[in-house]
């Protein structure tokens, strides 16, 4: 504890709906004192802590983990008032034992398991914490999304907006009560699904720019899918990229065979290329006839 965070005591100091003055009585100091800490420009004395942990019902592993989870916050790129809304949710569930499930729940949809796709989850987690306020627009996502975006340049022409607008509902998702009463942000169907998009968007690109199967294979293999995962990639592929059904007749055609919606997908796409390729074949006649 020499290295005191001082941002759990003030968030404590904020969930306990106390002023610095009747903070200060829990730990037995003056408000001055209290002040001085808050600032950082004292530092709080061990045996005074825990005392007055003690004083405010809040157990040194409670605080412990109140502390870890501040500093954890410090390495996500979310903006500041971000981490002080998900860290005063924290000291809620720290000071108040009623809350503390529902403060827990709350926090790890967003910050269940930091490997893989953390930039996805911080966009989540801006998103989250401003809608929990009633602000409706992140600039980090707004910066992610315009990158996401850049891969529609791969798309169907027809098809652009569209994955404009999917991707732009998925990240601003509303917030929503599940049958317990709890908000649920569904991130873990969220970054899986913006995960799909991304992989995709790099398969187009990588193929688009090489032309070269091989290359593909390379990017398959660093991406390291599942059966579940390269499903669901592969379905953004044939909704909205002309090298969709190529790329399923390459890779998983077997899946058109027990996948009805997969399939489905397929032919649409199928057809649609049809279609450009008729149209191609027709502009081609008739510029030839011009000649």
């Amino acid at each position: 504890m020499r290295n005191l965070n001082i941002l759990p005591l003030r968030l404590i100091m904020i969930a306990k709906d106390l002023n610095q003055t009747e903070f200060a009585k829990y730990f037995a100091v003056t408000r001055a004192y209290i002040s001085a800490i808050l600032k950082g420009q004292r530092v709080m004395d061990e045996e005074t802590l825990i005392n007055g942990l003690n004083n405010l019902g809040i157990s040194v592993i409670e605080y412990t983990k109140l502390s870890s989870f501040c500093e954890m916050l410090d390495t996500f790129k979310i903006n500041d008032m971000a981490k002080y809304r998900f860290g005063l949710i924290k000291a809620i569930g720290a000071v108040d034992a009623e809350l503390k499930e529902q403060a827990d729940t709350f926090l790890q949809q967003y910050f269940p398991e930091f490997n893989g796709l953390k930039g996805v989850k911080e966009v989540l987690a801006d998103v989250i914490a401003k809608q929990l306020v009633g602000i409706s627009k992140s600039d980090l996502a707004e910066s992610y999304l315009n990158w996401l975006n850049s891969y529609t340049k791969y798309c169907f022409p027809e098809l652009k907006e569209e994955w404009n607008r999917m991707t732009r509902v998925i990240v601003y998702q509303p917030l929503t009560l599940n049958k317990d009463m709890i908000i649920d942000p569904n991130v873990y169907g969220r970054v899986n699904t913006l995960a799909n998009f991304m992989e995709a968007g790099e398969i187009m690109q990588t193929f688009f720019e090489t032309k070269s199967w091989e290359e593909v294979d390379k990017v398959l293999d660093r991406q390291g899918h599942t059966g579940y995962t390269f499903s669901g990639m592969a379905n953004v592929l044939i909704l909205f990229s002309p090298m969709g059904v190529e790329f399923v007749d390459r890779y998983t055609k077997d899946r058109l065979e027990r996948d009805q919606g997969f399939r489905d997908n397929y032919i649409v796409a199928k057809e649609r290329i049809n279609a450009r390729n008729k149209l191609n074949m027709r502009l081609i006649k008739v510029l030839k006839e011009q000649v």
